[in-house]
């Protein structure tokens, strides 16, 4: 490296295919309402964790409260018929409440469109809706399920060849010059024919955990094998970035202990 490279300068390299087509992904926090309660009707739990019960409503609002609440439903396919189930009501909480919000975005050549994943969580349940083009699936169920419906429709790859690389940068984001070699790696691994590209957003409670350029993981297809990468910054300001072989459970995995670590 002649120059100085921040940290920056190497995920956008990695991204640059998924950035070029779709610029603006969803934001983590799209259908999150931190005002969610559930109508006295229906609520049979606590409130939320962290947020104190509302006054109690007259009749007539907690009628018009109620008649809400249904509709939202309703819209996304929790209510048919306007039945409400205990199980539906988890669902739309952890859905406009849930305190694990993530949004995956993917983009492979052989496909015509993007690859889009929301999901959302709370203790008990979770909502993962699969968007791609005009069609889209919608998932509910017990939060256990999150990591793998999350990436149902990754195409199958095998992990890499190569090592698994591991750069820490200086508290001002720049890359050492004894990491040049790694950084060297890197690039030629994102520079080799392309078959996928995949950015994880993820936000566990009050913390960003990647949302790029606040944090970063993903996946990279290339003709080799499916790669991993991933930027996070410590309190100290110095960033860390890791690459290496990766398979679907990778990815399932780095979610899985990122709640676990926040929640």
């Amino acid at each position: 490296m002649n120059t100085s490279v921040a940290v920056f300068d190497v995920i956008d390299e990695v991204i640059a295919p998924l950035s070029a087509e779709v610029p603006e992904r969803p934001s983590v926090m799209e259908f999150y309402d931190p005002e969610f309660e559930i109508p006295p009707v229906l609520a049979d739990t606590e409130p939320l964790p962290g947020r104190r019960s509302s006054p109690a409503l007259s009749l007539a609002d907690e009628v018009e409260q109620y008649t809400r609440f249904v509709a939202g439903m309703a819209a996304i396919g929790l209510a048919p018929g306007g039945e409400v189930t205990a199980e539906a009501v988890g669902l739309y909480r952890a859905l406009r409440g849930g305190f694990i919000r993530g949004v995956v975005t993917g983009v492979f050549p052989a496909r015509r469109e993007p690859w889009e994943v929301r999901f959302f969580g709370d203790e008990d349940y979770t909502t993962v809706l699969h968007k791609l083009g005009n069609r889209a699936r919608l998932r509910s169920g017990f939060l256990s399920e999150l990591p793998g419906w999350v990436f149902d429709g990754l195409p199958d790859r095998p992990p890499g060849p190569g090592q698994h690389l591991r750069i820490e940068t200086d508290e001002g984001g720049l890359i050492p010059r004894r990491c040049e070699r790694a950084v060297e790696l890197i690039r030629e691994c994102a520079a080799r024919p392309r078959l996928g590209t995949v950015l994880v957003d993820l936000a566990v409670r009050d913390a960003i955990l990647a949302e790029y350029p606040h944090g970063a993981f993903g996946l990279v297809d290339n003709d080799l094998g499916r790669y991993q990468f991933s930027a996070a910054v410590g309190r100290t300001g110095r960033w860390t970035v890791t690459w290496g072989p990766a398979s679907r459970s990778t990815a399932e995995q780095w979610i899985v202990e990122a709640v676990q670590s926040h929640a």
